[in-house]
């Protein structure tokens, strides 16, 4: 009786399995031509004090200090940091 269950579960997950392992496969390969293309695409800029309209709906990349002087507090446990 659980001998016949087990034997004919065995190979139904061993199935499934294959059949999880391609479906993630291919949305790894989805994924990754994606980002190639993104990578085609994307604008560095270096300077960030003045961005130009012309970069409007295109992929752009920057890279700099984020400040502020607002601060977080936690009533339960009387912490306070940092917004950032």
């Amino acid at each position: 009786g659980d001998s016949c269950k087990s034997m004919l579960f065995g190979p139904v997950l061993f199935v499934v399995a294959m059949i999880l392992l391609f479906w993630n496969e291919g949305r790894n390969v989805h994924r990754l031509k994606d980002l190639e293309e993104s990578m085609s695409l994307v604008q560095s800029l270096q300077d960030t004090s003045s961005i130009s309209s012309n970069m409007d709906g295109m992929l752009v990349h920057v890279s700099g200090t984020a400040t502020t002087d607002e601060y977080l507090y936690d009533e339960d446990f009387g912490v306070t940091e940092n917004a950032l």
